[in-house]
């Protein structure tokens, strides 16, 4: 809804008009739903679809009408074809001339309506047209020629009467559909389920040549009274508890600020009503349309959405390189606040595939004392968990060479601690052979406190090799 009116650009007002028809149309179902007395055509059409003889059902010839009335005129051809009239007259029943005969005229005119033509980007508006005009003046002469022979069927008395006479259904619906057809404003009221099938069949068949924003607003309005207060009607006599309607209001309102041309309420009603997704973009929409009252605003409340719909991101871990890419979208406070986040991630649980990517990101938008700090946070978490080798290129890498020096040296002290350890075991071991040390229990015992200790104070243990060298060393004094 948004692009037809603030992104394509339309040959002309008419085009435009007919682009939100085929919006209408395609929404029509969506729309509906909003509505809890509105009916949903797709189960009732399967229905009679499945019937030997359709036409005996209530519903047939309403549903030909509100698809007729929308502008699906293919699928009421569809339905039309589905009357056993057609069966009959194949089988030579005269009974059935009549209903034939009207069956067969309003086909044809379903099949030669006339329509305007949308725009390039929205060509599919005229759906179920056969004949279609990009100039508003060579619609409007045909048109006329077309409603003429809407109103000879519709006069033609006596085929009316012959048809009663067979089937009065037949009759009615027939007559029914040729005067919506014919712009029939209570007939098209009759059908619309909602305010918004109401302005479709309104512009299609009782108002297809609008000329103004105003105009098009003015239609929208009374098409939006007129079912409120047939709601409003039906809630006093039926008992309707009102609920379900909140979507349906918010088109309303929504609609009605776009034709009014004000863009403010459109994005104040879709900021109070649509998800942080939408928000993040549409936006776009307004800035593309370059209206001058956004420019202003463009760099600070759209951005501010964007940072909302991240920060609605941030929760999901593996979104993390998507919420990066949205925070470097934002001019004013994207830089800041992607550093932050990066600054933030959980690197010590990462692989060094993440911290990678964590990197690339950080470089391809120059952040490099937030590169620095990733890899700082790294060898840190590294050196914790004893991965001495790991730890020391991180922090390189990082820039940090306090902490390096500060590690090597630290690493230093472990190796001359296991090396005194070595030691001193290889001489209870030389002593214990020469038998210069007694039992040398209380020898062994002080060795072991020595372990026991360096044990305690390096917790993720020291040099693997020389650990392995110590406990070989124990194994055999202790035997």
């Amino acid at each position: 809804l948004l692009e037809i009116f603030y992104v394509n650009q339309p040959v002309s007002f008419t085009a435009q008009v007919q682009d939100f028809v085929g919006w209408l149309q395609r929404n029509s179902q969506v729309l509906a739903g909003f509505e809890k007395k509105a009916p949903q055509i797709e189960g009732t059409l399967k229905a009679l679809y499945e019937c030997a003889i359709p036409e005996m059902k209530e519903t047939y010839w309403t549903s030909v009408q509100t698809l007729v009335f929308l502008g699906f005129n293919e699928a009421a051809i569809d339905l039309l074809v589905q009357h056993s009239a057609w069966t009959r007259w194949q089988n030579k029943d005269m009974a059935v001339k009549a209903q034939f005969e009207i069956l067969e005229s309003l086909i044809t005119i379903l099949q030669k309506m006339p329509r305007l033509a949308g725009s390039s980007n929205a060509s599919a508006a005229v759906v179920g047209a056969a004949k279609v005009f990009t100039n508003a003046s060579d619609f409007e002469v045909y048109r006329q020629k077309w409603l003429l022979a809407c109103r000879q069927l519709l006069q033609n008395e006596v085929l009316w009467l012959e048809c009663a006479n067979s089937d009065e259904m037949t009759a009615l619906g027939a007559k029914a559909v040729l005067s919506g057809l014919s712009g029939h404003e209570k007939t098209l009221r009759a059908r619309a389920g909602t305010w918004t099938d109401l302005l479709c069949a309104q512009l299609l068949h009782r108002y297809s040549s609008l000329e103004s924003f105003a105009e098009l607003s003015s239609l929208t309005e009374y098409c939006i009274d007129s079912r409120d207060g047939a709601a409003a009607a039906a809630g006093s006599s039926g008992g309707d508890d009102g609920d379900g309607d909140g979507g349906v209001s918010f088109v309303a309102d929504i609609l009605l600020a776009i034709l009014n041309d004000n863009v403010q309420e459109v994005i104040s009603l879709c900021s109070q009503t649509l998800g942080p997704w939408f928000m993040a973009h549409a936006p776009d929409l307004f800035i593309d349309a370059k209206r001058q009252e956004l420019q202003q605003m463009a760099g600070q409340q759209f951005e501010r959405f964007v940072v909302e719909f991240t920060e609605a991101l941030m929760p999901n871990t593996s979104m993390w390189q998507t919420v990066c890419d949205y925070l470097a979208w934002c001019p004013t406070w994207g830089e800041g606040a992607l550093q932050i986040y990066l600054e933030r991630l959980p690197v010590s649980r990462s692989d060094d595939k993440t911290v990678l990517q964590a990197l690339e990101v950080a470089d391809r938008h120059a952040l490099p004392a937030c590169a620095a700090q990733i890899c700082r946070t790294l060898g840190v978490s590294r050196w914790q968990q004893g991965q001495r080798g790991s730890a020391v290129l991180w922090l390189r890498r990082g820039h940090d060479d306090r902490r390096v020096k500060h590690y090597i040296a630290e690493q230093k002290g472990r190796m001359d601690e296991l090396d005194q350890i070595l030691e001193s075991l290889a001489e209870y071991e030389r002593r214990r052979q020469t038998d210069e040390g007694g039992d040398g229990r209380a020898e062994l015992d002080e060795i072991l406190e020595t372990l026991t200790g360096y044990a305690f104070k390096h917790e993720s243990g020291g040099d693997q090799e020389k650990l392995q060298s110590v406990q070989l060393a124990l194994a055999r004094a202790i035997q």
